[in-house]
């Protein structure tokens, strides 16, 4: 999680996920094929773009034939591809449509074109399971349901594998106006790990790290506060007891656990300090059920950021970072209502690859969008849990803040993917000539 305004425009120096080459080949061999489809078809008497006339016509199932309609009716080849039949399938329908009268010259026109596709696929994926993902990675219809089986997939691996996983991860920002200089804004986060569960025995995980950046894109880290530092000293427990009053009450000394709204209220959490800043761990404990936690964190900032736009800050970047398998994501950006800019951010998935020297990101394809949340004061309520409001309604009154003062917009993201970043990107305008 963090906050950052950034210096510029972010540039991805990475090979470009559509090489040229394979586009060429691609949309020759598909246009290819569906032309010869579209016309072994036409000369059964009946058309491609009809279904159920070419399943009558052809006593073939209406299953297989709504897929070739797709086929060939298709323009873009990434989402038309998406239908395409098995071998066997096509089989079906070349040898129906050969009862049907079809030439053997016409038929063997679509089985080149097969061949051709063949090819492509060989050359360029190696297999159609892996060319099936190389198509979820190039956007066309239902593209984001496809990345979400992925996904699941690996949500299922890595809780197998790393021994842990959480039912959700809510990520709040807001931002407003800063009370005290009108150039700045103030900047406050709400963060939670819903129903986290070990599924083994002696998983101790890292769950948050606070990451900051300054105005020229740099990071900084916060080093260990007077209270981080007695905390540790009292066993590095973000839930010891002599600090627990402060802490609920008062968010502006730091990233602080609300123990409030966790459950247990005496989360097994631990602070530890690093060559990177302050990290939360979840300490080894019961597996399963028995040992679930929900954990909630906050942080307000004063003076946080530049308001406006001005040379090397021209961005707001809102980051949800994601350290173990999670089966959903919502981000809430709660923004000032004189803040319109905040409400129609551009989502981003950046991966998060920690070797020297690798300073380009690669960007993972992202169906999901944001939307914004109706009504004054907006209706933040949700699925993921019945105590939502009542969290937003506390710290904001801690803040002292009026959620009818706000506009809000949600993105929900299934099965995000570990070692990624989830961004929301907010252009800062251009400073009022009257400012």
């Amino acid at each position: 999680m963090l906050v950052e305004i950034e210096a510029s425009e972010p540039q991805n120096t990475m090979a470009p996920l559509q090489t040229p080459q394979f586009e060429e080949h691609l949309t020759s061999a598909f246009l290819n094929l569906s032309r010869a489809l579209d016309e072994t078809i036409s000369a059964t008497g009946v058309q491609a773009a009809m279904p159920q006339d070419v399943a009558r016509r052809l006593k073939i199932s209406r299953n297989l034939t709504w897929k070739v309609s797709k086929l060939v009716g298709g323009t873009d080849p990434y989402t038309a591809l998406q239908h395409m039949p098995g071998e066997e399938g096509m089989e079906i329908l070349l040898k129906a449509s050969a009862a049907a009268g079809v030439s053997e010259t016409m038929l063997e026109q679509v089985r080149q074109a097969q061949r051709a596709l063949r090819e492509v696929i060989g050359l360029h994926a190696g297999d159609r399971a892996t060319f099936d993902l190389m198509l979820d990675g190039m956007g066309g219809a239902n593209s984001g349901e496809r990345l979400d089986a992925s996904r699941k997939l690996a949500f299922r691996g890595n809780s197998g594998i790393w021994g842990i996983q959480a039912r959700a991860r809510l990520n709040t920002f807001f931002l407003t106006p800063s009370a005290s200089d009108p150039d700045m804004l103030e900047y406050m986060l709400v963060s939670g790990l819903l129903d986290l569960r070990r599924l083994r025995a002696n998983v101790s995980w890292p769950l948050f790290r606070p990451r900051y950046f300054s105005t020229d894109g740099l990071p900084w880290t916060r080093g260990p506060s007077a209270d981080d530092q007695r905390g540790e000293q009292a066993g590095s427990r973000f839930s010891d007891k002599a600090g627990r009053s402060a802490i609920a009450t008062d968010l502006n000394r730091g990233f602080q656990i609300l123990p409030e709204f966790c459950s247990p209220d005496d989360p097994p959490i631990a602070i530890r300090h690093d060559q990177s800043g302050m990290v939360c761990m979840l300490e080894e404990g019961p597996i399963g059920n028995g040992g679930a936690t929900t954990c909630y964190f906050g942080e307000l900032i004063r003076n946080a950021a530049p308001r406006f736009a001005v040379e090397g800050s021209r961005f707001a970047e809102l980051f949800a970072q994601i350290m173990l398998p999670v089966e959903t994501l919502q981000i809430d950006l709660i923004v000032h209502k004189s803040f319109e800019w905040g409400l129609q951010p551009r989502v981003e998935m950046r991966g998060r690859i920690e070797l020297e020297g690798f300073q380009n990101p690669p960007i993972i394809p992202i169906a999901d969008q944001p939307h914004r949340l109706a009504g004054r004061p907006p209706v933040l309520q949700t699925p993921l849990t019945d105590r939502y409001e009542e969290i937003i309604a506390s710290v904001m009154e801690r803040a002292g803040w009026d959620l009818r003062d706000f506009n809000a917009v949600r993105l929900v993201v299934p099965y995000p993917p570990m070692h990624t970043m989830t961004v929301l990107r907010c252009p800062l305008p251009e400073r009022p000539t009257s400012a």
